[in-house]
């Protein structure tokens, strides 16, 4: 927590992390349980990429990961 900046709301959180790191691609922690909060070109992003991560889980990754654990795998 060294590195952390504390802002006034999470607009100018998001408005202040954009103009740092020169992206609009952003999560922001704000303590909320359960959730967090991207912005919209963020959320599109990772829309975009779901269906094409769901299948290499499916396929790829979740049959090693049961493996590796000595679980079977219901098709």
């Amino acid at each position: 927590m060294g590195y952390s900046v504390m802002a006034e709301d999470l607009k100018n959180a998001v408005d202040f992390v954009s103009r740092a790191s020169g992206t609009s691609d952003i999560i922001v922690f704000d303590g909320a349980v359960g959730g967090f909060n991207l912005t919209a070109p963020l959320a599109d992003l990772l829309r975009s990429k779901a269906s094409t991560v769901e299948e290499e889980v499916e396929r790829d990754l979740l049959p090693k990961w049961c493996e590796q654990r000595s679980l079977k795998l219901n098709e």
